[in-house]
């Protein structure tokens, strides 16, 4: 079940539905014990999760003490520090049910799925036993966790009984999950009409997705295109990425409407800043071939970069090696071969192979190579390098950012932090992607700008949208969460997941794509 689906139980239970027994607590058998009030609280004030999990039960049921949710929460929160698998259950009743808190749905459903992750092995059998008497939220939390191996086997027959016991109750999500079962066990005939009830019960968008393209494709039911686009791009238009993806395709086929190049690059391009793979790789073929927007090499690099890890990482070894032939008659291998000269410092190298681009009409070739003779040092050819570079600036984005980039520290050029601030500033402001990380971190330096650590994340969540976050930007970034920062909420394991990825985007891409 997607979290971002939130369900309200129609049928509420009366009791609380999953209290188990309470496990060993120091030895005591609390059942025979006359005083098993004052043994347990002790044991859970020095810290015992089970004896904390126990009382819980006790303060949420009224046993052995005055019923109160509140207090019964706040039990089970202190076991919950300690990955009590139980408590944490216990949690997502009170939340689901609106026990001691205000009821949320969508938060039960993270700490249901915290107990299965941590071992609650009675919960999906709690939850399903529920779901037979005709609990909405149980039947489709169930039916994910079945279709998706969560706390237990993974059993797609079982996910779709559930999630059809969802739909006969009016579920929208049901109804589309339904339908969806229907397709991945390639019989799509039987899919039309979960989708359709989907869309006439609340509009569902990822039904309207499936829909359509069953309609594009004639799968289940006669072709029509017209109707498979007009579904579609109401998906699209919701920002459903996958049906972005599908519309780029429409209008770059010309299928189902008028072809456009402009349009296709637009939704690939939104498809692809929310991490569509296909979409990643067409916007860098866009970029390199000039169709529906200006040929720019440097952004189809930064793409081609982004969908090698995502799945095509042979296809570009194949493409750079020549066993795929697709770019044979394209400056590109050469262009990629003269960045990673560049990258390992080979600038004399470089210089020469970017000499040869801007024969071929490579226009970022000619800012390369001026940051080529730049980074060779010649005095003289430096001074006429910057001049050009910062001709190049005026019109040319790429030229616009090295030219900051060098101004910050003076560089071949006299240092002028306020106007490269200004520059990246005002590149980021336009949406030019490699200008996210370098803003993030003018704010977390306190670079020509108040130091604003709140600010800094927001350019840094920006850059990992778009695939561009820095290995310099991606440590400041977690060491914003590690410490809780000003204005950043702290999140220790977010921090070790960025830090876990991090590296320099083109060294990853030419250790993934095998170039030596």
């Amino acid at each position: 079940m997607k979290n971002k689906v939130i369900i309200i139980c129609v049928a509420m239970m009366a009791a609380m539905p999953h209290m188990m027994n309470a496990q060993n607590v120091d030895s005591v058998n609390v059942a025979n014990t006359e005083d098993s009030l004052s043994l347990i609280t002790s044991q859970a004030n020095q810290g015992n999760a089970d004896a904390q999990n126990l009382l819980g039960i006790w303060y949420y049921n009224g046993n052995k003490v005055k019923q109160n949710y509140v207090q019964a929460m706040q039990w089970w929160i202190e076991a919950a520090k300690k990955n009590h698998a139980e408590a944490i259950g216990h949690l997502g009743d009170c939340y689901l049910q609106g026990h001691g808190v205000k009821q949320d749905s969508m938060k039960a459903e993270q700490l249901y799925i915290r107990s299965l992750r941590s071992g609650n092995k009675k919960l999906v059998a709690e939850l399903s036993a529920r779901a037979e008497k005709g609990d909405l939220f149980s039947c489709l939390f169930v039916a994910s966790c079945y279709k998706n191996g969560i706390g237990t086997k993974r059993n797609q027959k079982e996910a779709q009984r559930f999630y059809t016991m969802a739909a006969e109750k009016g579920s929208a999500e049901g109804m589309r999950e339904t339908g969806k079962m229907y397709v991945a066990m390639m019989q799509p005939q039987y899919s039309i009409s979960w989708f359709e009830r989907a869309i006439e019960a609340n509009g569902d968008i990822e039904a309207k997705y499936y829909y359509g393209k069953l309609y594009m494709d004639g799968k289940g039911v006669e072709k029509d295109v017209q109707k498979g686009v007009h579904y579609l791009t109401m998906a699209a238009l919701n920002g459903m990425a996958a049906a972005q993806f599908e519309m780029g395709n429409a209008y770059n086929k010309g299928e189902g409407v008028t072809q456009n190049s402009e349009k296709a690059f637009d939704y690939y391009r939104k498809a692809a800043e929310q991490g569509n793979r296909g979409a990643m790789w067409n916007v860098a073929c866009c970029y390199k071939n000039g169709e529906g927007v200006k040929a720019d090499y440097y952004h189809a690099l930064h793409w081609y970069m982004t969908a090698a890890p995502n799945g095509y990482q042979n296809k570009l070894a194949d493409l750079m090696s020549g066993k795929d032939t697709g770019w044979v008659k394209s400056p590109m291998t050469e262009y990629i071969k003269a960045m990673q000269q560049y990258n390992n410092k080979e600038y004399d190298k470089a210089a020469e192979a970017f000499k040869k681009l801007r024969k071929r009409d490579v226009e970022d070739a000619k800012v390369m190579e001026e940051l080529c003779i730049i980074q060779m040092g010649d005095s003289k050819k430096t001074a006429k390098s910057v001049k050009n570079l910062t001709k190049l600036a005026q019109e040319n984005s790429h030229a616009a950012l090295e030219l900051a980039r060098m101004q910050l520290t003076g560089a071949g050029v006299e240092k002028d932090i306020d106007t490269a601030v200004k520059t990246l500033t005002t590149l980021a402001e336009q949406g030019y992607v490699p200008a996210y990380s370098m803003v993030g971190d003018l704010y977390y330096e306190g670079l020509g700008v108040e130091k604003n650590f709140g600010k800094a994340m927001a350019y840094y969540l920006k850059a990992e949208e778009a695939h561009a976050l820095s290995a310099a930007s991606t440590e400041r970034m977690a060491l914003c969460y590690e410490t809780g920062a000003d204005g950043v909420e702290k999140d220790v394991q977010r921090a070790d997941q960025l830090r876990k990825h991090r590296t320099e985007p083109l060294d990853a891409f030419f250790k993934i794509i095998k170039m030596k």
